[in-house]
This record gives structure tokens, sequence and C-alpha cells, in this order.
């Protein structure tokens, strides 16, 4: 199955889903090596098959594996930024072809916390890559969620059900210890339908844009609605939340040349930053929170928000790109090319082969490899994407 093909799947119990993850072989297909997070990979197979016992070997004691295997990897990314072919290195390697199993999807879930991977069986594997938590649990629908529906803390895993554009009924589910998905909440916009919707930082908010022009945050605990702010005439396209989960910047599909910045706390318009569009834009804040980027006619604009001024600069032609991991440059991925611009005078200063790329909690820079032959996960560190600062 193709990672683009709906996953469909008939809910089975837990028992059932355990003895398969586990007798498949998932334990053959993660490479640990040295590496700090092996533990958390450990987790997650842990997690998932703690209900079933592995069968007892002639001794009687449960059977373990003698070794893990190591599985060949796909080539890596090379590129032509900086001038040296820029590096990457293997964070770890999950092989789901020993236990007969293919990925549809994976990704960085939003703020860089987790790895997020979705079987084309349904079931969906969290690694949390900072804390000692992962968990395995079956998706309770019928469709894959969006990237940016789910939610990561330590100890609380929340994920959105919602069909943009149709109508304004989400439902928020979180995934309990035993890795099994509940209902937590249900939310009902009866006179309006989502456009766009993102969880804050800390998972405590979710903020819900719709078609009315009204940004709606939600407790994410039991779905009471928390603040209504008036944005826009119509669609809320896009909307961000800062890194510190105390502004949101949202751009709108309507006769608005501008893009907002509201406080979260209170709800009041901050800044209105200008940019002559009356076309909706991708929006987004660099990692750490000092600028912010919002799309326009002629391309992304870069604002700083420290005083919320325009830099001057324009990354022209380019309206869904977003910042490098260091704040220091700008990237856009197209056709399995990622296009670096330095933040100094808005111009192309490189081209990596590979991507998506995403952003770690810490800084770093990743990207997620899928081998679908051989159902290979590999996610490792780019180095060397950096732009540079404007000004320099």
């Amino acid at each position: 199955m193709t990672r683009e093909a709906v996953v469909k799947f008939s809910g089975q119990n837990m028992l059932w889903i355990c003895r398969r993850t586990c007798e498949g072989g998932v334990w053959r297909g993660i490479v640990a090596g040295v590496f700090p997070f092996s533990i958390l990979l450990l987790l997650v197979i842990t997690a998932a098959c703690s209900p079933a016992p592995l069968p007892p070997d002639s001794t009687g004691q449960p059977s373990k594996p003698t070794s893990f295997a190591t599985p060949t990897l796909p080539a890596m990314a090379t590129g032509t930024f900086p001038a040296d072919t820029a590096s990457a290195s293997i964070l770890f390697s999950m092989n789901y072809g020993n236990a007969d199993r293919a990925i549809a999807s994976a990704f960085i879930a939003p703020y860089g916390n987790a790895l997020v991977v979705m079987l084309d069986d349904g079931q969906v594997q969290i690694l949390h890559l900072e804390e000692e938590m992962a968990a395995a649990f079956w998706l309770p629908f019928e469709f894959p969620f969006q990237e940016n529906a789910v939610s990561v803390q330590p100890g609380r895993i929340l994920f959105a059900e919602y069909f943009a554009d149709e109508n304004g009924d989400i439902t928020l589910w979180q995934v309990l210890p035993g890795n099994e998905a509940v209902v937590v909440a249900a939310i009902s916009a009866t006179d309006a339908f989502v456009t766009s919707l993102a969880f804050s930082p800390d998972g405590e908010t979710l903020a819900v844009g719709f078609n009315v022009g009204e940004i709606r945050l939600y407790d994410t605990r039991d779905g009471a609605s928390l603040r209504v702010i008036p944005a826009f005439n119509d669609f809320v396209e896009s909307m961000s939340y800062s890194q510190d989960g105390r502004h949101i910047i949202a751009d709108s599909f309507s006769f608005d040349p501008n893009t907002y910045v509201f406080d979260v706390e209170s709800g009041e318009k901050l800044a209105t930053l200008s940019t002559e569009s009356w076309e909706p834009g991708r929006v987004s804040f660099s990692l750490d929170g000092k600028l912010a980027a919002a799309t326009g006619g002629d391309g992304t604009h870069i604002f700083t928000t420290s005083d919320w001024q325009a830099t001057g600069l324009v990354i022209a032609g380019v309206w869904d790109g977003t910042f490098t991991c260091d704040g220091r440059g700008f990237m856009h991925a197209s056709g399995g090319l990622v296009d670096i611009y330095s933040l100094g005078d808005g111009l192309r200063i490189g081209t990596l082969n590979g991507g998506p790329f995403y952003c770690l909690a810490d800084g770093r820079t990743v990207a997620i490899d899928l081998d679908d032959e051989a159902h290979l996960l590999t996610l490792r560190v780019v180095d060397g994407l950096v732009g540079i600062q404007p000004g320099h």
C-alpha cells in the first residue's frame, strides 16, 4: 500500500494487537546501537506487547532476542549547501519489514518532541524524543490524523479527529497508559466549519480557526470554550502558536490583505503584519521566537517579534516555507529538493536533496527516510543546514 493510501482497518482488541506485534518480529527491526534513545525505542515495543508474553523456550522461560538485526540503510542526503556536501548522522532505524508491516506515513510532531509513525494496518506508534515515553495504539477512526492534529507531552498524548472545510465537529482523543485511545472531549460548532487547527505547545489549549473568521480556544481536558477571538471576516486559513505559547499568528482567505498577531491570554490583537496580499499562505515563527514569517503576493515577508516590525526582507516567490532550525535561514521543500534562503538578502544559497526536514525541540534538523520496499524508517540528523542572520 502506498503512503498516500487511505488507512482502513477493523477494530481488534489489544491482546491480538500486541501478540501480532511481538510475534511478527518487531524486536528484530530496531537498531539501537549506542544511540541514547534506544531505551525509548524499546518502550515502544514493551508498551505494545506487555499483555502477551513471548512463547517459552525449551527451558520454559520467555524467549528473548539474542541480537538486533542491522538492516541496510538507504542512502543519506547529499547536497550543495554549504559549499561542501552536508553531512548526516543516523539517530536510529526501525525495520518494520521483519514484522511484515508497512509504513503509511511518518513525521515529527509539532514543536519537535516526538516521532509519529502510522502503519498501514491502522496502528500508530509515537516515540517521545526527550522523555522515556512511548505508545503504540490503534487509530480509532478510519482516516489518519493530520500532522498538526497531535500533541505529545510527557505522560499525555492527544490527537484531534476533524474534517477541514466540511463541518464544525472535532473529537479529541487521549492515549491512556495502557495504549488505549479514548474520547476526552467532543467539540461541535453548529454555526461554522473548521478551516485550521493548532495545539498549544503545552497541549493544554486547542486553537481552532473557522470559516466565519473566528479563532476559538478550547480546553483540551474537557473541550470547554475558553475564548473567542474575532480575527477576520471569513476563513482563518493559516495559524501558528509561538514557541512560548503566548501568541498566535494567523492569516485569512479574505479581502483583508494583512496577517495578525493575537495575545492568547487576552485575545487582543497585538500587531498587524502588512503583506499586501489577498492570497492565503503559511505563517510561522522561528524556533527561537525572534522572527515571524507571513506570506504576501510577492513571497514570504520576515518580521521581528520584539516590535512586530517588517525587516524589509522578502523571500521572493516562496509561499510555503519555514525557518531553518537555527532561525538564521529559510527553507522551502518542493519535488524532493529543499531550497535554503539567506535571511541576509533573501537569495537562495543552496539546495539539499531529500526532506522534508523537521526541527527538533533542541534545535537540530532531522529528516525521515522511508524505504517503501524494505519497510525501513531512518531518522537522521542533517548537519550544516543553517542560514545567515539578517544584516550579516
